[in-house]
């Protein structure tokens, strides 16, 4: 009987490039991430650890292996199915926010839940304020994107990824363009969502100081866990 606890479990997992030549990116992973763990996935430039992220996060289809999620196997979902898995059980925050400048801070973050179309556009909304809330930008809510700082714009980020309620947030360098302030304030928001939420969340970082505050370092090198 399966760990009810664990929420994704990635087994067996290889991954291959093929240009310039074929190249073993991952090799044979194996990793249960528990649920409300804050885990940190580190490793040197080229050891595979942005690979694994968007592998485990569904974004990257094409490896060998099993991944589930929630207990979900996912092989041989097309693609369409995995956006839509995805969309409403994962969230992401990526090292820059993407979010769209003429947008206002509350229409960005409500993007991921009007695609989803399982609440109204007014549950939704305040769904959002809510989030905007906790995190300290309630006040910023109706003003544009583009006239926010780097930091507030990744805050928004965030909260964007929580709209749907995701059973995992995903963050890849999410605190890599921030400044040390900025980046501490990040750190806090995550760890609020793992400690008192029982969010999981996982992240990619090349800060030792912020993988260190995680509940747990994976440590990859030459596409292995070490």
């Amino acid at each position: 009987m399966e760990d009810p606890k664990i929420i994704l479990s990635a087994r067996s997992v290889v991954k291959r490039f093929y240009e310039p030549q074929e190249f073993e990116v991952l090799k044979n992973i194996s990793l249960n991430i528990q649920s409300g763990e804050f885990l940190a996935i580190v490793g040197k430039s080229g050891s595979g650890k942005t690979t694994l992220l968007y592998v485990l996060s569904t974004m990257d289809t094409d490896f060998e292996g099993e991944l589930e999620v929630r207990g979900k196997n996912l092989r041989g979902m097309t693609r369409k199915q995995l956006a839509a898995f995805r969309n409403e059980h994962i969230g992401f925050v990526f090292q820059f926010h993407y979010l769209l400048p003429d947008f206002t801070a509350i229409d960005n973050v409500m993007l991921p839940a009007m695609k989803l179309n399982k609440r109204s556009k007014e549950e939704v909304r305040e769904h959002a304020l809510d989030i905007l809330d906790s995190i300290g930008l309630k006040n910023l809510a109706e003003k544009k994107t583009n006239m926010l700082s780097g930091g507030e714009q990744q805050r928004v980020a965030v909260a964007r990824s929580l709209i749907n309620d995701p059973a995992i947030v995903m963050g890849d360098e999410p605190t890599g363009n921030l400044d040390n302030r900025n980046t501490q304030i990040i750190f806090d928001i995550l760890c609020e969502l793992a400690r008192i939420r029982g969010q999981t969340i996982v992240t990619v970082t090349h800060d030792s100081e912020f993988a260190g505050k995680c509940d747990r370092i994976v440590e990859l090198s030459d596409g292995r866990i070490v």
